[in-house]
């Protein structure tokens, strides 16, 4: 069970300052992101750093199938620089292949580039967590790019073992 060990600062709003900064700054106290902020990451990532505009359609077309809208793929932000973006994908892939999801399953083929993560959830006691993974595959040239988040899940569980194989699944049925 995680047990917050700090100078009194227990995670809330009420905890401000150099403590609150660093709760937050590595996801805890009051940080929440949706699946979608999280795809945007992935996705950010894999485009080298830019984040495009979120869309959930293609085109829209008339009653006779003729498209009469197209969607045009738009940069929403710059969140890094296209090297920094190169320098975090092997780290990535090698959470697949030799780190916390390393027993996941993903097949080489895929050459998968993923991050896993537990958010503990409750105050002020924690009663359960959000297994959640991110990635994109293949990490050479990406194609498809993935958020997963499973909430509510056993103090016992990790982001790979409860997310991965969804994320594994996923992928292999979009690139499969």
């Amino acid at each position: 069970m995680y047990k917050r060990q700090s100078a009194g600062c227990p995670p809330s709003p009420q905890c401000v300052g150099i403590p609150g900064q660093a709760y937050s700054a590595f996801g805890q106290q009051d940080v929440a992101a949706t699946a979608l902020q999280n795809a945007l990451v992935a996705a950010g990532i894999a485009n080298g750093g830019a984040v495009m505009v979120p869309h959930f359609l293609d085109k829209i077309t008339n009653s006779q199938g003729q498209a009469v809208e197209t969607y045009q793929p738009k940069v929403w932000k710059q969140a890094m620089t296209p090297q920094a973006a190169g320098e975090v994908i092997p780290l990535m892939q090698s959470v697949a292949t030799s780190g916390t999801a390393r027993g996941d399953g993903f097949p080489a083929s895929l050459n998968v580039a993923v991050k896993t993560g537990t958010a503990q959830v409750g105050f002020p006691v924690i009663t359960s967590v959000s297994d959640w993974m991110i990635g994109f595959a293949p990490a050479t040239n990406p194609e498809v790019a993935i958020a997963v988040v499973v909430p509510y899940q056993p103090l016992s569980t990790q982001g790979a073992s409860i997310a991965g194989p969804i994320v594994k699944a996923m992928l292999e049925a979009a690139l499969g």
